[in-house]
């Protein structure tokens, strides 16, 4: 049951990829209605904000949150010891559709999902070069994006790292002052901070 249930979420996901490169290679706009209204796809020609693939959600880092949601899946149907030649064929086309929408997407906390994701997915006992692998490519992006780094290595760094990655992790945007925005660790205090004020009730989805 548990198997059906993740192979559903992985193929639903069909419809953010037709949505979200039909806005950014062909235009699509929406919104787009099913069954009288009961399902509604808001679609923005060249995506949401312009440039970031938001698919049927509507907001890029909304559809992030799912691709990096059914990644897992995706991943760990792939990796079936039991599957056939064509079956982990099509699994491995949606693993990479996934992974190539969360990238998109623009979203960071989509790309930390894709990383965060594959020692969980692929087990303890690969580990011994799985981390070893994921530092060596995480590494340099580190070094590339934050400005506590020294000048020397932050150059060499950004000299390999594509700079549509380490300007969009970076603070470069931010003042001294507000070095924390960039990281969102100012959101999660803050979350935080309203989750001890009504931790049984909470706010309501305005709060959002």
């Amino acid at each position: 049951a548990r198997r059906r249930a993740a192979v559903c979420l992985v193929a639903g996901t069909l419809p953010v990829f037709l949505t979200g490169l039909g806005q950014l290679w062909f235009g699509w706009t929406g919104p787009w209605n099913f069954l009288g209204g009961l399902i509604v796809w808001f679609i923005s020609p060249g995506g949401q904000p312009v440039g970031r693939l938001s698919g049927l959600f509507d907001y890029a880092n909304i559809a992030g949150a799912w691709l990096a949601l059914v990644w897992p899946f995706s991943l760990a149907l792939f990796l079936q010891s039991s599957l056939s030649r064509f079956q982990r064929s099509v699994a491995f086309v949606f693993s990479v559709f996934i992974a190539m929408a969360a990238a998109l997407t623009d979203s960071r906390n989509a790309w930390g999902g894709l990383f965060l994701s594959l020692p969980f997915v692929i087990g303890p006992m690969r580990w011994h070069w799985l981390l070893p692998f994921l530092s060596c490519l995480l590494l340099p992006v580190f070094f590339a994006s934050f400005s506590f780094i020294p000048f020397n290595i932050q150059s060499f760094s950004r000299s390999f790292v594509p700079e549509s990655i380490w300007t969009r992790l970076s603070d470069i945007n931010y003042s001294d002052s507000r070095i924390l925005a960039s990281t969102r660790l100012s959101q999660w205090q803050m979350a935080i901070k309203i989750i001890f004020e009504r931790p049984l009730l909470g706010w309501g989805a305005a709060a959002f």
